[in-house]
């Protein structure tokens, strides 16, 4: 197939792998680099669904344990940081992916570092709220 001025039309996936730019475009940045890709976006998928699954048990559970007299971490602030702590750390996480790839990948970097720093991330903050939200 060809377009109007004569030339073999090219696959889109092909011209965004030979993008000179690719930190402009991230759809560019992920077609060079796609374990980068695959990993942001399974960042994506995965911490919405596992931080927003974990957001009713671990505000249950800050409840449960503030009901008896004396337990630690039962600040009103304290109650609503925990269970949205799992929210925070994808934000986060997803922050370094996206920001950190781009400038690896201008440095001459491999983003996989910062996909990795992501995860990494939002699986500290995540634990750290199932340790405080479930601890006794």
């Amino acid at each position: 197939m060809t377009s109007g001025d004569g030339t073999a039309d090219e696959p889109v996936l092909s011209r965004l792998a030979r993008d000179p730019h690719p930190t402009v475009h991230r759809a560019a940045l992920a077609a060079q680099h796609p374990r980068w890709g695959l990993a942001t976006m399974s960042l994506l998928v995965l911490g919405l669904v596992a931080a927003f699954a974990s957001f009713a048990p671990l505000a249950g559970a800050v409840v449960r344990r503030c009901a008896s007299p004396g337990a630690p971490l039962c600040t009103p602030s304290a109650q609503a940081v925990i269970p949205a702590m799992p929210v925070a750390a994808l934000i986060l996480g997803l922050a370094v992916a996206l920001l950190a790839g781009r400038w690896l990948a201008r440095h001459n970097g491999t983003p996989e570092w910062a996909a990795l720093a992501g995860w990494a991330l939002f699986l500290a903050g995540a634990g750290a709220a199932l340790v405080l939200g479930l601890a006794p």
